[in-house]
């Protein structure tokens, strides 16, 4: 867990939101749906970089020579196309992401940029451990994903019922805008 995570995600919040204010509600959302889109990004990069090295690791396996620079940026529109499924389909906001530092610097010290185009050069073993934490990462950032979905989805289901009940006015929304 990181500790932007932990501060962001209140469990008293929910537990009590129908005591707290709206707009309170609506910030703590916003804010949760801010870091998430972060995540959503250190998640996409620590899958890109996997299937880099995977790449890497199928050309061992064919026996193939190694891919120089050159050749490696030729191949990353192929290697980095979307292929991954089980994200969540969420708005994607406008707003640049809210990276959590934390994370990025675990990215890096398993495998940085630099790195990355002389996989060529790395031992077996040590690619294969690359491959795995970089596995490990991926699936610690997914988990706190599905946390931050579950609290934002409980916070705007309670505000979803304010309007249904009447209980908050479209108007004061618009007049905050």
């Amino acid at each position: 867990m990181t500790a932007r995570l932990d501060a962001l995600i209140d469990d008293e919040l929910v537990a009590s939101a129908s005591d707290h204010p709206i707009e309170e509600l609506r910030q703590a959302r916003d804010a949760c749906q801010a870091f998430e889109s972060g995540l959503s990004f250190i998640r996409r990069m620590a899958q890109g970089r996997l299937d880099i090295v995977g790449a890497e690791v199928e050309r061992r396996r064919l026996g193939r020579r190694p891919l120089d620079v050159t050749a490696l940026v030729d191949t990353l529109p192929e290697l980095l196309a979307d292929e991954h499924s089980g994200g969540s389909a969420r708005a994607v906001g406008v707003n640049p992401p809210d990276v959590d530092d934390e994370l990025i610097r675990q990215l890096d010290d398993i495998v940085g940029v630099q790195e990355l185009a002389e996989l060529g050069s790395m031992s077996d073993e040590l690619l294969d451990t690359v491959a795995r934490r970089l596995g490990e990462l991926e699936a610690e950032v997914s988990g706190h994903r599905r946390r931050l979905h579950s609290y934002i989805d409980a916070i705007q289901t309670e505000i979803i019922g304010r309007y249904q009940r009447g209980d908050a006015d479209v108007d004061s929304l618009l007049r905050q805008a």
